[in-house]
């Protein structure tokens, strides 16, 4: 099987875009969904801040010259994980399963997201 590299091809817009909308879809969806439901919960609205400040930082990082082009702005996303996992035990009112749970999912399916957009971006 012969494999065929195309240089010189200008990006799609999407492929341009992904690692910021993919990640963007995913707090929109899922995140401010949770926020709503649970207003006033304390632990949830500042981990949907944590995420948004996520995704702002991803988006906001180039892409690394490296091995791992992403390792910056899925490291953002990661960081972010651990401290939506973190929010419910540090502020009072405590940890709500549901609420919170929804939330750590959130920040862990935006770090996939965030990688997956990386990899259409760079192609590989």
């Amino acid at each position: 099987m012969t494999h065929v590299t195309i240089t010189n091809v200008e990006e799609s817009p999407f492929s341009k875009y992904a690692a910021a909308l993919l990640p963007f879809a995913i707090i929109v969806i899922g995140g401010l969904q949770t926020v709503l439901d649970n207003p006033g919960n304390w632990s949830v609205i500042v981990a949907f801040a944590l995420l948004v400040a996520g995704n702002v930082g991803a988006y906001g990082l180039k892409l690394l010259p490296t091995a791992w082009q992403g390792g910056l702005k899925t490291g953002v996303q990661i960081v972010t994980v651990l401290l939506t996992a973190l929010v419910p035990f540090i502020l009072p009112g405590g940890f709500d399963p549901q609420a919170n749970t929804t939330m750590i999912v959130v920040a862990v399916l935006n770090a996939f997201a965030t990688e997956f957009g990386v990899r259409i971006r760079t192609g590989s």
